[in-house]
């Protein structure tokens, strides 16, 4: 970098970039492997005006003359734009793509690499739209059709909507978090909203929320189109809003100067680790995520994550947590994370279940707790105490169920119906568990929740896949940290033989750590969003 700037140019004038520490990594295997230098450039332009914006190297060059310095030559040198989001609005794949800002304003790039911003004038964004449409057609590609006349929807879209929509959805396959909890909050209220949520039509919960009332959108469905391109609000717990909708960024190119939705994040589980690579801003446009912990807001309101300066961090509660209420039946839960190392990779994208690993049985990940679940001192003392052991697997390890050895004092439970399996209902099995056993997994905040005590497995023979951000095991856990199977079975034999309460210690580390224990979370993370909804979004 040494002699040389890299900005903006607009007319004559230079913005320099502002170099932060924005998410930019590559990974290979979980592990960073190489960071680029992100950076921000704030560029201020004559409203209603042409006005062109050159993206530039600056390079600064003594100039010599017979041994002597003469002075500095500065040169200009112009840098390749490329659009590889589903959130750049422009895309590289069409010579005249083109984003229409608001009613007065549009963007293009030209033929000479430059970014123009244009008044609007009704003819030329007809023209615009037009050519824009012979490009497409010039793929080929016979999808490209039926892409124009979702253009020409979306275009109608004041006249087609006639209120707000709300689109929620968790991981399509499977039902049952945050966002789910929130759909059925919101449409309980006489807003004027109308509310979708999203759900696979083959899953157990598809089946199961049409008995409950809740009219469920099936995915690939003309609604579930109709709510995803029309959405206001598109309101989830997990990342990668356009591949759980089935868009690639081929597909996205095609509509994505059109697409206007605010995302809001809910949560699947909590931003307490170093997860930039899933949550940080820029990868879904995040407008608001709600948190349970001050310690989450500490560590999303890192440079690494790109959410400062814009009040999108709330302090409210998670929704699912509305649900957890003490049932207690007597049962040992195990329920760890999974591992990326023992699963195979998406194939399709993250809104499918994974496929099976046939090479599963020989990963130290099954080995471990396939001797768990199977040993003997264990099911004698929960036999001796009368305890039931559940285990339930993480939705990407559950395709895996048949290989693990099965015994009658042990329940394995997917966490979607696979292989003829029912998947589980996570908040019965919550609320009727009396103590749990995790390793990383985000349901440890679950059981917290309700105070009950929880036991961690950090075998020394399971890598992990993440680091800590702000919650540190040692200090911040809500129990006991083991490092193998039999200082675990010691550990849960004690506590089955003091009817699994939590300890004093580890339920004053939940009280710090949360900062609502009512089950008024759906409330105010609702109060907020229809807020949003008519200061932002209207």
């Amino acid at each position: 970098m040494n002699g040389a700037e890299f900005g903006v140019l607009v007319g004559d004038r230079f913005y320099p970039a502002e170099y932060n520490e924005r998410y930019a990594h590559t990974k290979a295997f979980g592990m960073s492997i190489f960071k680029l230098r992100a950076f921000t450039i704030r560029v201020e332009l004559p409203y209603g005006q042409e006005t062109e914006l050159a993206y530039v190297t600056r390079v600064r060059a003594d100039v010599f003359e017979n041994g002597e310095t003469m002075g500095m030559s500065v040169e200009d040198l112009p840098v390749t734009l490329e659009f590889d989001s589903h959130f750049s609005r422009l895309c590289d794949r069409f010579r005249h793509s083109y984003w229409k800002i608001n009613k007065k304003l549009y963007m293009y790039k030209t033929e000479a690499n430059i970014m123009k911003v244009d008044p609007v004038k009704h003819g030329k964004i007809a023209g615009r739209e037009l050519t824009l449409w012979r490009d497409m057609f010039a793929t080929g590609q016979k999808k490209v059709i039926k892409f124009i006349i979702v253009r020409a929807f979306l275009k109608a879209k004041p006249v087609l909507k006639h209120r707000p929509i709300w689109l929620f959805f968790d991981k399509i396959y499977k039902a049952g978090d945050s966002a789910e909890y929130m759909y059925k909050y919101a449409r309980s209220k006489k807003d004027g909203i109308k509310c979708y949520y999203l759900a696979d039509g083959a899953s157990e919960d598809y089946a199961r929320l049409e008995r409950e009332g809740m009219k469920p959108v099936k995915r690939r469905s003309i609604k579930h189109r109709y709510a995803f391109l029309y959405a206001d609000m598109v309101i989830v717990s997990n990342s990668t809003v356009y591949a759980f909708n089935d868009f690639g960024t081929i597909n996205s190119a095609l509509i994505r100067d059109l697409m206007n939705f605010h995302v809001a994040c809910v949560q699947h589980g909590m931003s307490i680790q170093k997860i930039a690579v899933a949550q940080n801003r820029l990868r879904d446009n995040t407008r608001l995520y709600f948190c349970a912990s001050k310690y989450e807001i500490e560590n999303l309101s890192k440079p690494i994550y790109g959410y400062e300066g814009y009040d999108a961090l709330k302090l409210t509660g998670v929704p699912r947590y509305d649900g957890l209420i003490n049932e207690d039946k007597r049962q040992i839960l195990l329920s760890p994370t999974w591992r990326m190392q023992a699963a195979v990779p998406v194939t399709k994208n993250e809104g499918v279940s994974r496929d099976y690993n046939p090479l599963f049985k020989e990963t130290t990940y099954y080995q471990v707790y396939n001797s768990l679940i199977n040993d003997e001192r264990l099911i004698a003392a929960a036999q001796k105490y009368n305890y039931k052991i559940v285990y339930v697997l993480h939705p990407i390890v559950s395709p895996q169920i048949d290989d693990f050895d099965k015994n009658p004092s042990v329940e394995i439970i997917p966490a979607v119906a696979v292989h003829g399996h029912s998947g589980v209902n996570y908040e019965k099995v919550f609320r009727e568990s009396s103590l749990m056993v995790s390793d990383f997994s985000g349901v440890q905040f679950d059981f917290a929740y309700m105070r009950k005590p929880v036991v961690y497995l950090h075998h020394h023979d399971i890598p992990k896949h993440y680091e800590e951000g702000t919650f540190h095991y040692d200090t911040m856990g809500f129990g006991e940290i083991c490092e193998d199977n039999d200082e675990l079975i010691d550990v849960l034999i004690s506590y089955m033989q003091n009817n699994c309460e939590m300890k004093p210690e580890y339920r004053r580390r939940a009280d710090d750590f949360f900062r609502f224990d009512d089950h008024d979370n759906c409330e105010r993370i609702y109060d907020v969003m229809i807020d949003y909804q008519k200061t932002k979004i209207h």
